[in-house]
């Protein structure tokens, strides 16, 4: 659940953002606000973390692809 309820709170986040604006936006600043890092064992927080760069790393490869930039 705890998994799950993070991935949530990303879902929340980044909907209806383009990709550049998920690469702009601050999101460890909303984690910080809820200070749910504090709660997270260092396996959750690095798990939290992979998820993080892979949405902007598939942000990243939506405007690679967009533009035409290699």
């Amino acid at each position: 659940p705890m998994v799950r309820g993070l991935a949530a709170i990303l879902v929340a986040a980044y909907s209806g953002k383009s990709p550049r604006d998920i690469l702009e936006f601050p999101i460890e600043s909303i984690f910080e606000g809820l200070h749910l890092k504090s709660f997270l064992s260092p396996l959750r927080s690095n798990g939290l973390n992979s998820m993080i760069k892979r949405v902007r790393e598939y942000a990243l490869e939506k405007i690679v692809n967009k533009e035409g930039l290699s």
